[in-house]
């Protein structure tokens, strides 16, 4: 063995493959100008198209395109569409639920009812359950 290899360390690389001093491992790096998958998906989706609606040319993104004619395949009760469509809504619009997700009866009130308007709520329902023959 020669005097001038020093043994390697465990889990580390040898001095002779380690980069340079003051070089980094992507010296030419990313060229300028160069896009993201993101900005070109943003420029595919955003760019404008013509569509003829009710007689009427009109000029909308593929965007909007594509989420009419998905909500037009949900509405003519294509299944999968229906959950495309959906899913979607629930990542994009929290605030406002589908009619499918909507509840029967209002929320609990936040607030005890005293026993007055528990009586007349119960009354009112009863009188909506069975109308006076």
């Amino acid at each position: 063995m020669s005097d001038d290899i020093q043994p390697v360390p465990p889990k580390r690389t040898s001095v002779d493959t380690r980069f340079k001093k003051g070089a980094s491992g992507n010296p030419h790096g990313r060229p300028k100008g160069a896009r993201n998958r993101s900005s070109l998906v943003d420029e595919i989706f955003n760019t404008p198209i013509p569509v003829t609606e009710n007689g009427r040319q009109k000029i909308i993104t593929k965007r909007a395109a594509a989420l009419t004619q998905l909500a037009n395949k949900a509405a003519g009760g294509d299944l999968r569409a229906t959950k495309m469509l959906e899913e979607i809504y629930a990542r994009h619009c929290k605030e406002k639920p589908l009619l499918s997700q909507t509840p029967s009866e209002p929320p609990p009130p936040t607030e005890p009812l005293t026993e007055e308007e528990a009586a007349r709520r119960y009354t009112e329902a009863l009188k909506k359950a069975k109308p006076d023959e």
